[in-house]
C-alpha cells in the first residue's frame, strides 16, 4: 500500500512541480503532495500570487539570491518590501523553517514553514539547510530547496536574516549578494526601536550588542554592501541600485561593481 501511495505522489509531482516534495518532512506521511495548494501560502514552490506571476519589471543582471541582515529592529523587512513594490512580480522572500509553533495570526508557508524536530534535523543532517541557528532551544534555518524552487519560477530569491545567520551562510559559501542593513548611531536604532513600540529593556537588549555586532573586522568579510537606514526612502534607493548594478557599472559611491569579496559602503 506505501510503496503504491508513493508511486502516486510521484505520478503528481511528474504532472506538476518536484519541488512539491519539500512539504514531505516525514517520510512516513506523504500526505502533503496529494493536498491542494494554498495560494500564498506554500513557500516553497508555486506560491506566488497573480501579480507575481506577470512581471512588470526587469529582473536584475546578476540574479543570485539577496540576503538582507543586520541588527535586530533595523528595518530589513521594510527595505524588503520596497524593493518588492518597486519591482513587482521580480523578487520572492524566502519562508524559513522553524521548529517552533505558529504564534496567533501567523500562517503555515507565509511567516514560517513550522516543522517539528525531527523533521528540521532530517534538513539538517540531510544538507539541505543554506543557514541554521538556535535560539532558545527553537531551530530555524532555511531550506535550499525553498531558494531553488522560487529560482526556478523565474524569481530572484531574498532572504532576510540575522547578523549570525548572515555569516553562517557566507561561511557556507553560500552564492548569494550579501546587504548589510545598519542604523547610523546607536541613538538613531533607540529612536526607531521606540517608536515601534518596543520597551526600554528590550531597546537597551538590542542596543547593547551593536558594537559587537557592527564591528567592521568581523563584518566587513560578509557584507558585498551596507546601507544605513535611516531614512526609508533613500535606503530603498540605495538598495534598488546596489541591485540592479550591471557588471563594471559604477556605484552610487563611485566605486566599480563588487566582485566577490569585495566590500563598500554607502
Amino acid at each position: 500500500g506505501k510503496a503504491s501511495k508513493s508511486w502516486r505522489a510521484l505520478r503528481v509531482a511528474g504532472r506538476f512541480k518536484l519541488p512539491a516534495f519539500d512539504k514531505i518532512d516525514d517520510p512516513q506521511k506523504i500526505d502533503a503532495v496529494f493536498e491542494d495548494l494554498k495560494e500564498g501560502a506554500n513557500g516553497d514552490d508555486d506560491d506566488a500570487n497573480a501579480e507575481d506571476d506577470a512581471p512588470d519589471a526587469e529582473a536584475p543582471e546578476d540574479t543570485r539570491p539577496i540576503i538582507v541582515f543586520g541588527p535586530a529592529g533595523v528595518g530589513k523587512s521594510t527595505l524588503i518590501r520596497r524593493l518588492q513594490d518597486a519591482q513587482r512580480g521580480i523578487f520572492k522572500t524566502v519562508v524559513r523553517h522553524t521548529t517552533r509553533p505558529a504564534a496567533d495570526g501567523e500562517t503555515d508557508g507565509e511567516d514560517f514553514h513550522f516543522v517539528s524536530a525531527q523533521a528540521f534535523n532530517q534538513l539538517r543532517d540531510g544538507d539541505r539547510l543554506v543557514e541554521h541557528s538556535e535560539r532558545g532551544g527553537v531551530s530555524y534555518g532555511t531550506s535550499t530547496k525553498v531558494v531553488d524552487a522560487i529560482v526556478d519560477n523565474d524569481k530572484v530569491p531574498v532572504i532576510e536574516l540575522d547578523m549570525e545567520a548572515a555569516r553562517f551562510a557566507k561561511d557556507m559559501d553560500f552564492s548569494a549578494r550579501y546587504v548589510l542593513v545598519k542604523p547610523s548611531s546607536a541613538e538613531a536604532l533607540s529612536a526607531r526601536l521606540s517608536k515601534a513600540g518596543k520597551d526600554d529593556d528590550a531597546i537597551k537588549a538590542i542596543v547593547d550588542k551593536l558594537p559587537e555586532q557592527l564591528d567592521e573586522d568581523s563584518t566587513a568579510e560578509v557584507y558585498d554592501i551596507s546601507v544605513v537606514n535611516d531614512e526609508e526612502e533613500v535606503a530603498g534607493k540605495e538598495l534598488m541600485s546596489f541591485v540592479y548594478r550591471k557588471e563594471g557599472e559604477e556605484g552610487t559611491n563611485g566605486d566599480v561593481a563588487m566582485g566577490e569579496g569585495d566590500s563598500a559602503e554607502v
